[in-house]
This record gives structure tokens, sequence and C-alpha cells, in this order.
């Protein structure tokens, strides 16, 4: 369930991240502005505007490393963690059970933070207040990238069954 949710989330973040430096030519604007605090500082100025000092620039490279550790990089080690001491493959990860699970608690992180910032009920969150950025813009591209996901995760599913029920057949 974790390595699905993972891939899902850095699919979303890259989909993010991409699309603000194509629409609005902001490289790695949202990554900088979500970072923690101390960091933030020195790389964001005070009005929102992402900073361009020796200091920053130093700042942006530890973001970045923290960003390649903490996004692909968790995921990566799950995935390794899974096959420990026993052959792994994409077939033992990507079931029924945990795409319908890591869909779910995506849906269900939405619905909580839609009720708890907006106060409504909304089954993909656009808003200010998990993320610090520009725009809402970010957010399409990321629902996108995770629905294409999902979506390819199903057509997997659905083949594989197909091509099981094939095998029994011809036997």
């Amino acid at each position: 369930l974790l390595i699905v949710m993972g891939t899902s989330i850095n699919l979303g973040w890259y989909a993010a991240v991409g699309s603000d430096l194509y629409r609005h030519g902001r490289f790695c604007h949202i990554l900088y502005m979500n970072m923690p605090a101390p960091m933030k500082a020195a790389m964001v100025g005070g009005d929102g505007r992402v900073l361009y000092t020796p200091a920053s620039l130093c700042m942006k490279l530890a973001s970045h490393a923290l960003d390649a550790a903490l996004h692909p990089g968790v995921v990566y080690a799950l995935w390794r963690a899974h096959g420990r001491g026993r052959p792994s493959s994409r077939r033992d990860v990507v079931t029924w059970p945990t795409v319908a699970g890591a869909y779910a608690v995506s849906r269900l992180w939405s619905v909580v933070h839609t009720g708890y910032n907006g106060g409504g009920v909304g089954l993909f969150y656009f808003g200010y207040d998990v993320y610090h950025i520009h725009d809402l813009d970010s957010w399409l591209p990321a629902y996108l990238a995770e629905g294409l996901f999902f979506s390819v995760l199903a057509t997997v599913l659905v083949s594989r069954r197909r091509g099981a029920k094939d095998e029994n057949e011809s036997e």
C-alpha cells in the first residue's frame, strides 16, 4: 500500500512542480516555499518571492537533496524493504487491495483537508492551507497525474486477470 501511495504522491508532486515551471517559469518554487522554516527563510523573502543569493543557492541545493531523499528515496527504500529476503516483483505490489486502498486513503486525505480548511466536503482538495503556493493551478496537474497512475494500475490489473482467464480456458 505504501509503495503505491508513495508513487502516486511522487507523480503528483513532480507534476505540480513541472506545471509550475511550464506555466509560470518558476523552477521548484513550490519546493522552496514548503521547506522547514529555517530553510525557507534563507530561500524565500518576506514578500513570498524566491531569493537568488549565494546563501539561498546553498539552501536550494540542500532542499533538492532532501526532496530526492524524501520523495523518490522513501519509495525506493520501501521497494527494497518489500523485496528483502525474497524475490519481489510489481505483481506483489500492484493488487486490487493495494490500489483501492491507496486511492481510498488519497481521497480521505482530500476529504479531511477540504472539510477542515474549507468547511465543505470534496474528494479533491484545492487550497492554500496545506501547502504554501503562489496559486492553485498546480493542484490540477497533480490530480491528473494521480488519476492517470491509478488508471494505468487498474488497466494492468484487468489485463492480468484477462490473461489468467485466457490461460485457464486454453488448458
